[in-house]
């Protein structure tokens, strides 16, 4: 049977059993910098339009996506500065582009606004570790940490804020529940490794 892609999912391939009269022409998937369209036809709200595209932009380095997305939230975020989720893709943009400048206000924003959210937390945290406020680095992780426990790479960068506190037992404990959690997250792993043999 021959195999087509499925459409409406990544990562999986259909096997038609069908034995169809007439050959079927194959469908080209969109484009990469296709542009979205909402679903059902029904418009989006500017708002809505700016979070698609900020989420179809994650990890691209560059394209029109990416400049979409970031025009788009900007403006989102002039006409609701009170929209925490709005703010915090936005600080993300900006922290992607090493704007950390403009994220970090946008970061605390957000956790003033919706103290239960974690993104902020583990993003100003990352900021604030890279400018060696290694303290206030901890104090926001440890915030993240304490609504999602399984963020692995948080739990990786807080061991080392830690070990360059002087807080080397901290640090190995920290590992130690981050191998503990994942033992297959390797750069925890390693770095445990290398914190044991090393006085």
């Amino acid at each position: 049977m021959p195999k087509r892609p499925a459409t409406d999912a990544e990562h999986v391939v259909l096997t038609d059993h069908s034995i169809p009269r007439r050959p079927r022409r194959e469908s080209t998937p969109p484009h990469s910098e296709a542009e979205l369209v909402p679903f059902g036809g029904t418009p989006a709200s500017p708002r809505d339009l700016a979070l698609a595209y900020a989420i179809k932009a994650i990890g691209q380095r560059s394209g029109a996506d990416r400049t979409r997305a970031l025009g788009l939230l900007e403006n989102a975020s002039r006409e609701a500065p009170n929209d925490a989720e709005v703010l915090m893709f936005l600080a993300e943009r900006y922290r992607a582009d090493d704007k950390n400048d403009l994220a970090r206000p946008l970061y605390q924003r957000a956790i003033t606004l919706d103290p239960s959210q974690v993104t902020a937390s583990v993003g100003l945290g990352g900021i604030m570790m890279e400018r060696g406020d290694y303290a206030e680095a901890i104090r926001l992780w440890t915030d993240a940490l304490s609504k999602n426990s399984g963020l692995e790479l948080v739990r990786l960068n807080f061991a080392v804020a830690l070990m360059r506190t002087g807080q080397r037992a901290a640090a190995i404990a920290m590992l130690e529940k981050a191998n503990a959690l994942n033992p297959a997250f390797a750069p925890a792993r390693q770095l445990l490794q290398q914190l044991r043999r090393t006085p």
